[in-house]
């Protein structure tokens, strides 16, 4: 193989590096807030509310669960509708005094399944209206996902750009005294 050669396929194989590296592999969304919120105790709830740091799909044929459980262990699947892309909502219902757990699969739109759970209260000592409960991240991320999101995207094109400028110029120069004529 000729030097050349090696060096397109050398580039070839550094730009498919880094398309890979460019992907932003870690872009799903993660719940925000919610209401009730995580260990929250209401006085009554009507509604549930989990909203999400990036946007959502709910799709007849993509999977979106929300699974209610109360004390004795009895489930109920409720009907999440998707409001502003980030948020689910929910009708629970007037709910009895009780803990109640809560689980959901609900599918972000870079296709990963979100799985979560949480338990709440209601009691009649609880507060009146939700707090909107912040989630705790589960990523490690720092809350910026989209805008790392943008960055890694703009970074990795700015990267194959100029990759792709290097090969061109470099398989354009003769290496040898000898290239040029070659041709």
């Amino acid at each position: 193989m000729t030097r050349r050669r090696l060096q397109l396929w050398l580039g070839a194989a550094l730009v498919a590096l880094a398309l890979g590296a460019a992907t932003p592999a870690g872009a799903h969304a993660d719940l925000r807030v919610s209401c009730p919120g995580v260990g929250e105790v209401l006085s009554s709830t009507g509604e549930l509310t989990l909203g999400f740091d990036g946007p959502m799909l709910l799709l007849p044929e993509a999977p979106a669960r929300i699974i209610l459980t109360d004390a004795a262990g009895d489930e109920r699947e409720l009907d999440p509708v998707l409001s502003a892309q980030t948020v689910f909502v929910a009708q629970m219902g007037e709910l009895p005094a009780g803990r109640y757990g809560l689980s959901y699969e609900l599918l972000s739109f870079d296709g990963d399944l979100n799985i979560g759970s949480f338990d709440f209260e209601i009691a009649p000592n609880g507060a009146p209206v939700c707090a909107l409960f912040e989630a705790p991240s589960v990523s490690g991320d720092d809350g910026g996902g989209a805008t790392g999101v943008v960055i890694a995207v703009v970074a990795g094109a700015v990267g194959m750009t100029a990759l792709a400028g290097f090969v061109v110029w470099r398989s354009r120069r003769p290496d040898e005294p000898g290239d040029a004529a070659r041709g």
